[in-house]
């Protein structure tokens, strides 16, 4: 059955799968697929994928993600060495969806922020 999708605003989620995949952009890259199913009930499942670089780096996404869901620094080894980010699924967070509008003019709805959870 076609997925959901959730409409903006902060949700609890589960990590349900992180896939390498090809970077549609630049085939000569991998990006990560990662994929967050909501918790809440009423959203029955729903989910909301986005992508990012397998690179830790401070402006990517990859780097947020991890220390939120693991709710702690990466140490500089763990930077350095790499995180194994299979680790994290069945995992939970809190993410913020929003609504944007593309160039083409279509609504796209994106993981914009990953919170930190309040306990």
């Amino acid at each position: 059955s076609p997925s959901k999708t959730l409409p903006p605003g902060p949700y609890a989620v589960r990590v349900t799968s992180i896939k390498t995949v090809e970077n549609i952009s630049d085939r000569s890259k991998q990006q990560l697929e990662i994929t967050l199913e909501a918790l809440d009930s009423s959203f029955d499942g729903a989910c909301i994928r986005f992508w990012t670089s397998p690179i830790l780096h401070s402006k990517g996404k990859l780097l947020p993600f991890i220390e939120c869901v693991i709710k702690r620094a990466l140490s500089s080894a763990e930077l350095e060495s790499g995180f194994d980010v299979d680790q994290l699924v069945g995992q939970e967070l809190r993410i913020l969806v929003r609504s944007e509008l593309s160039p083409a003019g279509k609504v796209l709805i994106k993981v914009t922020n990953f919170l930190l959870s309040q306990n």
